[in-house]
């Protein structure tokens, strides 16, 4: 039969933009949440930095609009309101700005094995840009065909022995996890 990583990904970047750094080798051990690969990020954090100013400001009208409330100044409601719209739409740009900030990077969604990579710091890609494959080996899908008389003997939980192919004297033992319908 064939075998294949449990989980086993191509990974893109989100975004298009020129590479600061990459962070990993081929063939290197990563972990899940890793930093792989960077793409130059400086008008994205620029962007995050001018929505928490916008944030701070809008936060501060509606605290003083409430505070002159309370002293019986009786601002209209809709001024308020107002307020407390743009507070929450200064809100929603800043998470929007921390959103691309963060397609900035690329990360190990798991822990495993990453491939080869042809990607150098100061490459410009995209999203169609492959960076390179992560597998997680600590498990392998094993894909194998069965002659059909002996198909009603194989079942979901059937215990199975698979030795490779160097010819290991150890074999390895597993279970069916899946019985085609082919």
């Amino acid at each position: 039969g064939t075998a294949r990583a449990l989980h086993s990904v191509v990974l893109y970047p989100e975004a298009a933009g020129i590479v600061r750094a990459v962070h990993f080798t081929a063939n290197a051990r990563v972990t899940a949440g890793e930093t792989l690969l960077e793409l130059d990020n400086r008008d994205e954090v620029l962007a995050v930095e001018l929505a928490e100013v916008q944030l701070a400001d809008a936060e501060r009208l509606v605290r003083r609009y409430r505070q002159v409330n309370q002293q019986n100044a009786n601002l209209p409601q809709s001024q308020i309101d107002g307020a407390i719209a743009a507070a929450d739409t200064a809100r929603i740009t800043l998470d929007q700005a921390r959103v691309d900030l963060d397609r900035r990077f690329i990360r190990a969604p798991f822990t495993g094995v990453v491939g080869i990579t042809e990607i150098d710091s100061g490459d410009r890609i995209d999203t169609a840009t492959q960076v390179t494959t992560l597998d997680d080996r600590s498990q392998l899908l094993v894909n194998f065909a069965v002659p059909e008389v002996y198909v009603n003997k194989i079942q979901t939980g059937t215990p199975v022995e698979v030795r490779l192919w160097d010819g290991a004297d150890r074999p390895l033992n597993g279970e069916i996890i899946a019985v085609d319908s082919r």
